[in-house]
């Protein structure tokens, strides 16, 4: 099974570009003839694992007990068990091991259309919701993401925010920003950073999401204004689309 996915994934069919140019739209307009990669977004376990690859955060231990990450508190009442949080590396494994229970969905994959395992589903629906841009935004696991994005360029430029910005762009989309890119991630920046320093407690609340340690040496008004900016990254529709 493993030989027949990676042949899958390596085919040349496989890894066409999702660019559409005139000749391919008129030849094949509903790419029966697969003259192009359809764009779709990812599924609800791997829109968090990509999260978690991109910040550095991502535990990649094959096999073990299922985990519970963060999880919003209620979400198990009136079932016959009691929701006890893991901490430490279980927090951050594949969304392959997270535990599932039918009568509590995890709710962030529940947002992006995973099903509850109720009935069997052998093709996922997939909408779009501002639900889901709620979750990228505030769920606990994907604000640490940010804040662990922002810690890596921090360590990898330590003295350049314009190579900060540009390295956190390529970790999350795979390539480079254009000029009108960089300047939006630049004034995006600039707006935090000027906020935060009028702020320094909503720095430190922002930094403060999640269980992994902060580095000591790093500027709180400036850590959080590239975790506000790492956070936009990982929000947008190229981030979470294969």
């Amino acid at each position: 099974m493993k030989g027949l996915i990676r042949l899958i994934l390596t085919s040349a069919t496989y890894r066409q570009s999702a660019a559409v140019t005139p000749e391919k739209l008129e030849r094949d307009p509903y790419n029966r003839l697969f003259t192009r990669g359809p764009r779709v977004r990812l599924d609800a376990e791997f829109v968090r694992d990509n999260a978690l690859a991109v910040s550095g955060l991502l535990n990649d231990q094959i096999g073990g007990p299922s985990v519970k990450p963060y999880q919003p508190p209620g979400i198990w009442d009136g079932t016959d068990s009691k929701f006890e949080q893991d901490h430490g590396d279980a927090l951050y494994r594949r969304g392959l091991y997270v535990f599932w229970r039918r009568s509590a969905h995890y709710p962030s994959f529940a947002t992006f259309d995973a099903p509850n395992r109720e009935v069997c589903t052998f093709l996922r629906q997939r909408s779009q919701t501002p639900l889901q841009s709620l979750v990228l935004m505030n769920d606990p696991a994907f604000v640490e993401a940010a804040r662990g994005l922002a810690e890596r360029v921090w360590r990898e430029e330590p003295r350049n925010t314009d190579k900060r910005l540009v390295r956190a762009f390529r970790h999350t989309l795979g390539r480079l920003p254009q000029l009108d890119e960089v300047e939006v991630l630049e004034k995006t920046y600039a707006q935090q950073l000027a906020n935060f320093r009028q702020d320094t407690d909503a720095a430190k609340a922002l930094l403060k999401v999640g269980e992994s340690p902060l580095p000591e040496a790093a500027d709180p008004a400036e850590l959080a204004a590239m975790t506000a900016v790492a956070n936009v990254l990982l929000n947008l529709n190229e981030t979470i689309t294969k």
